[in-house]
């Protein structure tokens, strides 16, 4: 009623009530003293003074005594006068307060941006999760550059964070912004910068030779000090808001293969680049970048950097050279070259072939590194006069089973159903059919055809078995018009049925 009517709180009137009975006064007695002996009975504890602390005289035995701590200087303080000193956590406050006023207050300078004045680029701390073809969990690292003064960010994810990877994220970030900005602003890794003193920086040799070719100034900003390249740990951030999530939103990230997953990462970065500001909803990154950034940009080589290792292989009778490292793909040069020495530069997209007598580039592929799947790649300049009717399309191969006494719409309807499952094979049963025709009766082997088209058993073994069992049968005298024809099956090993 009292912490009611006074408008106080329980926990002052409390307070009060138990300083009265400290005081040992009764209410008669209270009643009858002055208002002014009550008030300095009830709040002389709110004058209560310590002695002063020698803030500056702590502070610097602080800093100059070794192993001093602020509890022994707390007790030298206090064992002057016990009575007068403070507590300790007021000593170590009164230390705080003084000690912060001391201090020089940090300045932080307003940066102005240069259109076209440099570039950050950084590797983000958390992995993509995403399921590839095959359905196995992936995991890769996402590099990431930001241009400073328009802000336009470009996103791409590698395998791993090593020196070729790093070169590759600023090869490709160089040549989706169209042009060289001025400095290149990299992290401290070790992949880029070998020793950063405080008199001069090491850079690796590979980066050093990166920025000679594209004639651009590099920069690393101070160990552990994010703020130096703000903006791409900024674009980091989006990334992984306006880009990963979105693309989490269904489930899984599923891609065909890493260029497939960079090609969705770069749809939604597109995207985002495109994207008002919060500020200003008139403009973008990609209007700030396309009015004053753009134009500020140098012009890109007309070749790219490339990172490789180089390494002289031997070409084998198919005309191709083995990488064993990749998977055992084979890559094609010309036919005049088989039995030959070459050598091949590896790059992280590329395989070049050089001639090692005229250093001229007989063949360019793009490099793979998939365990399955197809593993020779020919390029159609190397393909030879064979190959190239080997290679022949659906419709010329149907042309030429025509042309050779084929029924026309048999050979539809197979070729149609065999291109479909794998056109490799389809062009090994065109060929195989070709050469029944030649070395037997076409009567015979359309008949198989049709009979292997409506059986629904398209295999080569099964019509060359049918037309061989025909053949027995024409010099058995049976034909198509005997009743019983029950008996007949594909010749096989198993002595029944075997008329041989």
């Amino acid at each position: 009623k009292i912490a009611a009517s006074v408008s106080v709180s329980k926990s002052t009137v409390s307070k009060y009530a138990n300083q009265i009975k400290a005081s040992g006064l009764t209410y008669t007695e209270i009643e009858k003293t002055d208002s002014a002996v009550l008030e300095e009975l009830l709040c002389s504890h709110i004058d209560a003074k310590y002695r002063e602390i020698d803030t500056d005289h702590v502070i610097t035995q602080l800093a100059n005594v070794k192993y001093a701590t602020r509890q022994l200087l707390y007790e030298a303080y206090k064992a002057s006068d016990p009575s007068s000193a403070c507590s300790y956590p007021t000593f170590c406050r009164q230390i705080d307060k003084a000690m912060k006023a001391k201090a020089p207050k940090e300045v932080y300078t307003n940066l102005e941006r240069v259109p076209g004045g440099s570039m950050e680029i950084d590797f983000a701390g958390e992995l993509i999760n995403w399921v590839d073809k095959h359905g196995k969990s992936r995991k890769s690292k996402l590099f990431v550059a930001t241009m400073t003064f328009s802000q336009k960010m470009f996103a791409c994810a590698f395998d791993d964070e090593k020196q070729h990877s790093w070169m590759q994220g600023i090869v490709k970030a160089l040549e989706f912004f169209g042009g060289i900005p001025k400095t290149l602003i990299v992290d401290n890794a070790r992949s880029l910068v070998m020793s950063h003193k405080q008199s001069r920086i090491d850079y690796s040799p590979i980066l050093t030779n990166l920025c000679e070719y594209y004639r651009i100034n590099t920069f690393a900003c101070r160990p552990r000090s994010p703020k130096g390249k703000n903006r791409v740990e900024n674009s980091v951030l989006h990334f992984y808001r306006h880009v990963i999530a979105p693309l989490s939103m269904q489930g899984p990230i599923r891609a065909f293969d890493l260029s497939d997953l960079n090609e969705q990462i770069l749809e939604k970065v597109r995207q985002f680049n495109e994207r008002p500001f919060t500020k200003n909803r008139q403009s973008s990154r990609e209007i700030e970048f396309a009015a004053h950034e753009k134009k500020a940009l140098a012009s890109l080589p007309i070749l790219a950097f490339e990172v490789g290792s180089w390494k002289y292989l031997k070409v084998d009778k198919g005309h191709c050279i083995r990488l064993t490292e990749d998977c055992g793909h084979r890559y094609s040069v010309p036919a005049s070259h088989v039995g030959k020495k070459v050598s091949v530069l590896k790059t992280a997209e590329n395989v070049f072939i050089y001639d090692i007598e005229t250093a001229v580039c007989i063949g360019k592929h793009k490099r793979l590194l998939e365990a399955s799947g197809q593993k020779t790649h020919i390029l159609p300049e190397h393909l030879t006069a064979k190959e190239k009717h080997q290679r022949l399309s659906k419709d010329e191969w149907a042309q030429e089973l025509i042309d050779c006494g084929y029924n026309e719409s048999t050979v539809v309807n197979v070729l149609e159903i065999k291109w479909e499952s794998d056109q490799m094979n389809a062009r090994r049963f065109c060929s195989c059919l070709r050469r029944l025709a030649k070395i037997g009766s076409i009567r015979l082997a359309n008949e198989a055809l049709g009979v292997a088209l409506e059986q629904k058993f398209l295999s080569y073994s099964f019509i060359e078995n049918f037309v061989n069992m025909r053949k027995k049968e024409l010099l058995m005298g049976l034909d198509n018009s005997d009743k019983d024809q029950d008996y007949r099956t594909v010749e096989h090993e198993n002595i029944r049925n075997n008329y041989s």
